[in-house]
């Protein structure tokens, strides 16, 4: 399983209509593109004062890097990067599998 992690910081306050339609978007993506197969988000909440800007995280599964390379070229999630970009301040993207543990 991969999981894709994104991290967004925003040009404006996360309670502005523009940031609140982005999140509504990207929340959307998973009903949309069906190589998505978990979706969860979040606000950051941490008290250790390192997030370096980022308010807001997406973490997406997919069965497999297949999966994922076909929901990078997808239209709908190509549309949202679009919308996204100008609300943008900084993105940052990981992407592990999961099934791999190192001993």
């Amino acid at each position: 399983m991969v999981k894709h992690i994104v991290l967004f910081s925003y040009e404006k306050e996360l309670d502005s209509p523009e940031i609140m339609e982005l999140h509504q978007r990207f929340c959307a993506l998973p009903g949309i593109i069906p190589e998505i197969s978990g979706f969860e988000s979040g606000m950051d909440i941490s008290v250790e004062g390192i997030s370096r800007g980022y308010t807001m995280s997406y973490v997406l599964s997919f069965k497999g890097c297949e999966e994922r390379d076909r929901y990078l070229v997808h239209p709908s999630h190509k549309e949202f990067s679009e919308f996204a970009g100008p609300f943008l301040k900084d993105v940052l993207v990981f992407d592990y599998d999961a099934e791999v543990i190192l001993t």
